[in-house]
């Protein structure tokens, strides 16, 4: 199964809590938020997924390269 993310939010509402990153890399209960849609994906099956990045493209894959790709490859 395959699924697309749209991940290019610049989260102008969220202010401080998007300083250094996008939206979908705010923090909740210890965990990015992308971190908990990446997860729901693996558990549901997705072998491939992708995400479309825009906004501070570099930093967000940066984050999922640094944090998730092992957790990724690993299931």
């Amino acid at each position: 199964m395959q699924a697309i993310m749209l991940a290019a939010g610049m989260g102008k509402r969220l202010g401080r809590y998007t300083q250094n990153g996008t939206k979908c890399m705010v923090q909740v209960d210890g965990k990015a938020l992308i971190e908990y849609a990446i997860e729901s994906l693996v558990e549901a099956n997705v072998d491939r997924m992708v995400i479309v990045v825009g906004y501070k493209a570099d930093v967000l894959k940066d984050y999922i390269a640094s944090n998730l790709m092992n957790r990724i490859l690993a299931v």
